[in-house]
């Protein structure tokens, strides 16, 4: 199946490209909640008396709450135009805020298990409506606003790691209740920009397979097995830099920058590739990135202890980072299911399944140490840089 845009809204390539840009910093935005524990973790663990292993839980139980829900959701609404999804998650997700209050009641760990709760379906709720957003603006090429929208979230993930850590150095953790002045800006936008979700028809199915057939003959299961191992690096890699800078001595808000560093770099590398793939083709840059992108990892782990490593993370997120919207873009094209459950098992199911190996990771590494672990967190960019080769070799086209 395939998507088809709102029959009853053809609005101007400029005013689809506002709409873009909206739900582009509702993703933005979103995804902040979604990094913030990993970045604080530190300080967490010693207002809450966390060892790392519980510490790591928390973020582990945040990614597979906010990837496990948008599979049970992905399917749902399918055929309805307006959102409500979106607007709820945006509420939901902004509790994390509500961190900065826990410390001071009773039970608080049984509440700070409930807010990551709470706050992971919200920022799965967001997802799945926003990739359908975004697949309802025709007038702009899929391979462009896929990476726009993916885009706005590794920002946001990256520079949440950042905000985050310098309100908490500046305010202290009740700083953090500011955000959700956001969630209002956010829903206030989406009615005003007539914000719509795309459809699916047998119809439109037909029509694109015989535009771009190459494309449409690529596997799902293949390309989702690609987004796994690439979201194992990405999770653990992101999970885990600002304890290991933090246990190398450095400022609670340089493991945020790092992490920002790479995100954005990823951002900029996604917009970049989306344009090259527009004209070479998708799952050929999605291997050239994923491959060129591995020397950078592995120089990083020699220069770890020296302030200006975090250099080599620019080149390493251009690359390697940024071939997962490339990913998104193929898995939109597949033959399986219906769109939203493909969006929501490369986005929810990739990144589930990424949490649940940071948890298995967690207790290694405290066992032998969070460098030892990190020294290999690459390799899940190889393989699915060796899954792309095998797929090449079949779709020479693409």
């Amino acid at each position: 199946m395939s998507l088809s845009a709102s029959p009853c809204i053809n609005h101007s390539r400029a005013f689809q490209w506002a709409q873009l840009l909206i739900v582009t910093s509702i993703h933005f935005y979103v995804d902040i909640f979604a990094s913030m524990m990993a970045a604080l973790l530190p300080e967490v663990r010693e207002i809450f008396h966390l060892s790392l292993t519980r510490g790591l839980e928390l973020i582990v139980i945040l990614g597979l709450v906010c990837n496990g829900m948008q599979i049970l959701t992905g399917h749902l609404r399918a055929q309805k135009q307006r959102p409500v999804f979106m607007p709820l998650g945006l509420i939901l997700g902004s509790s994390m805020s509500f961190l900065a209050i826990l410390a001071d009641m009773d039970n608080y760990r049984l509440y700070l298990y409930l807010m990551v709760i709470v706050s992971g379906t919200g920022i799965a709720l967001v997802h799945p409506e926003g990739l359908r957003a975004i697949h309802n603006l025709e007038k702009i090429p899929s391979s462009i606003s896929t990476a726009v929208f993916m885009t706005g979230g590794f920002v946001g993930y990256a520079g949440g790691a950042w905000i985050s850590t310098e309100i908490v150095i500046r305010w202290g953790m009740k700083g953090l209740l500011w955000l959700p002045v956001c969630t209002i800006m956010s829903v206030v936008m989406m009615v005003i920009m007539k914000i719509r979700l795309a459809v699916e028809t047998e119809e439109d199915n037909e029509n694109t397979r015989q535009v771009a057939p190459d494309v449409y003959r690529i596997p799902f299961w293949p390309i989702f097995v690609m987004t796994v191992f690439s979201s194992i690096s990405t999770t653990v890699i992101v999970g885990m830099l600002p304890t290991l800078l933090n246990e190398l001595e450095f400022a609670l808000d340089f493991g945020g920058f790092s992490v920002m560093v790479l995100g954005v770099a990823g951002a900029i590398g996604s917009l970049a590739w989306g344009g090259w793939a527009h004209r070479k083709g998708e799952l050929q840059c999605c291997v050239w990135a994923l491959f060129l992108g591995l020397p950078f990892f592995v120089a990083y782990q020699f220069l770890l202890g020296e302030r200006g490593a975090f250099w080599v993370l620019v080149p390493a997120g251009f690359c390697s980072v940024a071939a997962y919207p490339l990913m998104v873009t193929l898995a939109r094209h597949c033959q399986w299911s219906s769109l939203g459950q493909r969006m929501a098992l490369v986005v929810g199911g990739a990144w589930g399944i990424a949490a649940v190996a940071l948890w298995i990771v967690g207790p290694i590494a405290e066992h032998i140490g969070v460098k030892t672990v990190m020294n290999f967190a690459w390799l899940g960019y190889l393989t699915a840089g060796i899954i792309g080769i095998y797929l090449k070799t079949k779709w020479k086209t693409c």
